[in-house]
């Protein structure tokens, strides 16, 4: 079977039939086209085997109000609790959770500041990426089912470029380690397994989302839009 591929951003896109990267990603192209990530550098990358649907990991990165608990002792110290917004672009979605430094920010310095140093923005460029952009470095991570209940978890460090000198070298590395093995791994898959084996155990049909995860529902009915005749 043929496939097609195409380069935009800095990505490789790949789908069965012919497309268009720039109409796919429709109102999200232009984000990524200012943020240059196509100029960025490859720093590290990890790759693991998650007991989980896929779907599970994209809804783990929809909402913002699970922070203050599930990240209590990694990253909710640069966060401000349940602070978050979130947007449909077409099948995309883009967010951003406020970070503890917009508190104290003027208008001058709202206007002035990389947005970054002020909030987390990040993006499901629908239907198996997300882009999380932390304050001086991307996370792009790819999601590749195996199975309903079994996923691959790619994840990718996006910097501005290559670290120099050996200070940014444990800078970089010890932010990776934080967000990849303290945050991902042993906080958000850790809870998607956990989802995993409640639905397996569970007679019903039925999920129940509450009013803080409509950015889930949104993604939900991307994918129910993509697969109806």
């Amino acid at each position: 079977m043929p496939a097609y591929a195409e380069v935009r951003h800095g990505f490789v896109f790949l789908k069965l039939t012919p497309f268009s990267a720039k109409d796919h990603l429709g109102g999200v192209d232009r984000d990524l086209e200012e943020l240059g990530l196509g100029s960025y550098c490859a720093y590290r990358k990890r790759t693991r085997e998650v007991r989980g649907n896929w779907k599970l990991i994209v809804d783990a990165f929809l909402d913002g109000y699970h922070i203050r608990h599930l990240h209590r002792d990694t990253v909710y110290r640069f966060f401000i609790d349940s602070a978050a917004e979130a947007e449909r672009v077409g099948p995309h979605i883009r967010a951003v959770t406020a970070r503890r430094t917009l508190r104290d920010a003027s208008s001058e310095e709202i206007g002035a500041s990389d947005l970054r140093k002020l909030v987390t923005p990040s993006h499901v460029v629908f239907p198996n990426v997300v882009l999380i952009f932390h304050p001086d470095y991307t996370s792009v991570l790819r999601l590749e089912p195996l199975a309903p209940d079994r996923t691959r978890f790619h994840h990718r460090m996006l910097v501005p470029r290559l670290p120099q000198g050996e200070a940014e070298e444990l800078h970089f590395n010890r932010s990776f380690e934080l967000i990849d093995e303290g945050v991902f791994a042993k906080e958000d898959l850790a809870v998607v397994e956990a989802m995993q084996r409640g639905i397996a155990a569970s007679p019903g049909e039925k999920l129940l989302f509450g009013d803080l995860e409509k950015a889930a529902l949104w993604f939900h009915e991307s994918i129910d839009a993509a697969l109806a005749p």
